[in-house]
């Protein structure tokens, strides 16, 4: 019998301090970060600590150390599931392997070892010998100045433009003892397809059997052991994504005389669908035979410290996706290939993965050892994903291409290797041997049709002029064939941000919070957009706040209705960004507390079924309807700054299958006017001019607030025009979720604000002062 034993327990972590040698209990898996927490030796990033106060882990070396007793008869080895990164491995002393890569596996025998025995995982502290490496290869570009390429080792633990600088070291995956007599199943890659019928492809790796036998849906088969066998199972249905049919997924089983092994598979077909429309090729997985229409977001690391990241804490942030209407997530090329559990949860909810190999924003070395590495990590990750119905494509990296081509890296590199041959050979060619049903792009961003990777003709665009150096009003300009990466930032929620400050205050010249920014010219950014918004924005404190996040909403609102009501010549959107791993200013909508930002509401609604969008300077009406044809109607009005109406149309639209409705706008568009679009329930709001909007009387509004059960219910009836009314619950605590955001009312009209609280005594809170959190562009006078 094959036994899989996990080494959970009995670890320690030593290392030289400042005076001597310091040993504490460790939990594996982990690292150097969680288990100083766990000792109240280093403070969390993730709630209140510093990058100062960790800098110098990264310069340390660890030793993780436990000791193995007894094994049982029969072969025996440890299996490392990952290890970050720079380690040795040893026994009673004596070194068995070294290991020089987060992103993979490494087996080690112990048919020649007797137990007891003592086991050691000596790190070496990865910045000197980055640096070290760095001097010998010589330098590669990146645009952080941080040797972050030089060896395989998650990217963003670098420090990234919205996540801090960690450099860790850990056992950072699981480590098994694994012990068999006669044969043992080492690992299974399965591939599953459905056109017409349902076919599985199965490729068992064993040692010692010479036959397997696999169950599904009631039925069994013999396989052949370490080669592919290709199966038709009858009375399959297909794998769907969300909002396109159901989840099928069909429990699978393979077992050895003594050994077994399971997972979950579900049957689709993936194409690619790059039909020519107007001259433009459309670039779009079709699943089953459906064109797939993204409302996607790109997602990082959910955590600077990967190995506590739970089930539970996946299925959560999942669960907020279904909320927003996402129906797919781009894991984005500086992080990690993410744990079993995040893509079993996105088969089972119907999201697609989009999958980036671990390259990002860098030239990387071509040298055999690194090759050697990279095709090793490659192989492993494609196997162990290839079972996964979700993952619809993968891509060679994230901004490698658009480096080379348009950041003078030339002279840098003096004709030096810097990656292609991975992106153009090592990994296609993997990918159509392990897992020929998936789709392969080099890059992103990425021209089909073009040796111009910024090509908004074919392939997948990167947006990023706005925000750096443009407003958000700049998005109406691109008309991209997918919209991939592209966001504004904004800070997190306040009782996030304020947590995380010593001296709580939340203003653009608090140095605390400035470290909270990590972007590019971030705070002058945030404050150039406030600038282009109002006449006279705010400076600090909480309308400084309010008026930032308010401003991410918009664009984020603005560029996905864009990008979205371009359909069929765009695809879709992937937001950048949807998550946060630390207290930030970011552009995260969700931030690290999982406390919606009003951009997060915006995004809501940009993701509905139904888009209403007054689109570009002429504020032309835009309806993308997702849905079967219908009729509605729809009401346009341009009212004056105090809500009177200028001009009004209410007619009896057609809404197109799947299609976008259009229509120009022909009222005079002035300063101080803004257009007011009504459709299905829905409502849009833009003041009429690309310019600073000048202030709003104060809002001047009646309340009426009532208690069931938890959930405060907060009625608004506003006696002038409001523009943007938000309640900011937040300010009251963190655990308060409001139901809408970002309401304009006109004279006379009035709407709900329902706010769930985890405890009457927050409910009692909320109930005592909610005029003190209502914030509205009114505000802003």
């Amino acid at each position: 019998m094959t036994i899989r034993k996990r080494l959970l327990t009995e670890w320690t972590l030593s290392y030289l301090g400042e005076i001597a040698r310091i040993e504490i209990p460790a939990v594996v898996p982990g690292t150097v970060h969680t288990d100083l927490m766990a000792q109240g030796l280093l403070r969390d990033i993730r709630i209140d600590g510093t990058e100062a106060e960790m800098e110098w882990i990264g310069n340390t070396d660890f030793i993780y150390r436990t000791t193995i007793t007894d094994l049982a008869p029969g072969h025996s080895a440890l299996l490392f599931h990952g290890l970050d990164t720079l380690a040795d491995i040893y026994i009673d002393g004596e070194l068995k392997l070294s290991t020089k890569n987060m992103h993979r596996s490494y087996e080690l025998s112990l048919d020649a070892i007797s137990a007891p025995f003592t086991l050691e995982v000596r790190f070496h502290a990865p910045l000197p010998e980055m640096i070290r490496l760095e001097k010998e290869r010589g330098p590669l570009p990146n645009p952080y100045n941080r040797p972050y390429n030089i060896i395989r080792k998650m990217a963003c633990s670098y420090g990234w433009d919205w996540g801090p600088i960690t450099l860790s070291s850990g056992i950072w995956k699981p480590v098994e003892l694994i012990t068999y007599h006669e044969d043992r199943i080492i690992d299974v890659q399965v591939i599953a397809d459905f056109q017409e019928e349902a076919t599985l492809k199965v490729t068992p790796h064993v040692i010692g059997s010479e036959m397997l036998f696999l169950a599904i849906n009631g039925r069994n088969y013999a396989l052949l052991p370490n080669q592919m066998n290709e199966l038709t199972i009858p009375d399959i249905k297909p794998w769907n994504p969300r909002g396109y049919g159901e989840q099928s997924l069909y429990d699978i089983t393979i077992s050895s005389e003594n050994d077994s092994w399971s997972s979950r598979v579900g049957f689709r077909h993936i194409e690619l669908h790059d039909a020519v429309t107007d001259g433009r090729r459309e670039f779009a997985p079709a699943i089953n035979g459906q064109r797939i229409a993204f409302k996607g977001v790109n997602w990082i690391p959910d955590d600077p410290f990967p190995s506590r990241i739970t089930r539970a804490q996946y299925q959560a942030k999942l669960e907020n996706l279904q909320a927003l209407g996402v129906n797919a997530i781009r894991v984005w090329g500086g992080g990690i290939y993410e744990s079993d559990d995040f893509y079993q949860l996105c088969d089972e909810m119907g999201f697609l993965v989009w999958q980036d190999f671990l390259f990002a924003c860098a030239a990387y070395s071509e040298d055999p050892e690194t090759m050697a590495e990279v095709e090793a990590e490659a192989r492993e990750n494609v196997k162990r994903l290839s079972k996964y119905a979700s993952l619809f494509m993968w891509c060679g990296n994230n901004e490698c291409l658009e480096g080379h081509q348009n950041w003078g890296w030339e002279d840098e590199l003096q004709g030096r290797p810097w990656g292609a041959t991975y992106y153009f050979d090592l990994l296609p060619q993997l990918v159509t041997k392990l897992d020929p049903s998936r789709i392969y792009i080099p890059g992103s961003p990425f021209a089909v049709d073009s040796d111009d990777v910024m090509s908004e003709l074919s392939g997948t665009n990167h947006i990023w002029d706005v925000w750096n150096r443009r407003k958000y009003q700049g998005y109406e300009t691109y008309t991209p064939s997918l919209a991939a990466e592209f966001g504004y930032n904004g800070p997190g929620s306040w009782n996030t941000l304020t947590r995380s400050l010593a001296n709580k205050e939340i203003s653009p010249k608090n140095s605390e919070l400035v470290i909270h920014q990590k972007a590019f010219k971030g705070m002058e950014n945030i404050e150039n957009g406030l600038a282009w918004e109002f006449t006279n924005p705010p400076r600090d404190g909480v309308l400084w706040y309010f008026a930032a996040q308010l401003v991410q909403a918009r664009a984020v609102e603005t560029g996905v209705k864009h990008f979205r009501t371009l359909y069929p010549t765009c695809s879709g959107t992937f937001l950048w960004q949807f998550n946060d791993m630390w207290p930030a200013l970011s552009w995260a909508v969700l931030d690290s507390d999982s406390q919606r930002k009003l951009a997060w509401y915006s995004l809501r609604s940009a993701y509905d079924e139904l888009v209403l969008h007054c689109d570009g300077p002429a504020r032309d009406v835009k309806i993308l309807n997702v849905g079967p044809a219908r009729s509605e109607e729809l009401h346009i009005q341009l009212v004056d700054s105090s809500g009177a109406v200028i001009s009004e149309r209410r007619e009896t639209i057609s809404l197109p299958e799947r299609g976008v409705y259009q229509r120009s706008f022909d009222f005079p568009l002035n300063a101080g006017t803004y257009v007011i679009a009504d459709c299905a329930g829905i409502r849009t709001t833009r003041y009429a001019l690309d310019e600073p909007i000048p202030a709003l009387a104060t809002g001047d509004c009646d309340l009426d607030i009532s208690q069931e059960g938890l959930e405060v219910i907060l009625k608004v009836s506003a006696n002038n025009f409001i523009v943007d009314l938000c309640l900011l619950a937040e300010l009251v605590d963190k655990d308060l979720v409001v139901n809408q955001q970002r309401v304009t009312l006109l004279p006379g009209e009035s709407t709900i604000f329902r706010v769930l609280t985890p405890s009457t005594e927050h409910a009692k809170q909320l109930l005592a002062a909610p005029a003190g959190l209502l914030f509205s562009q009114n505000s802003l006078s």
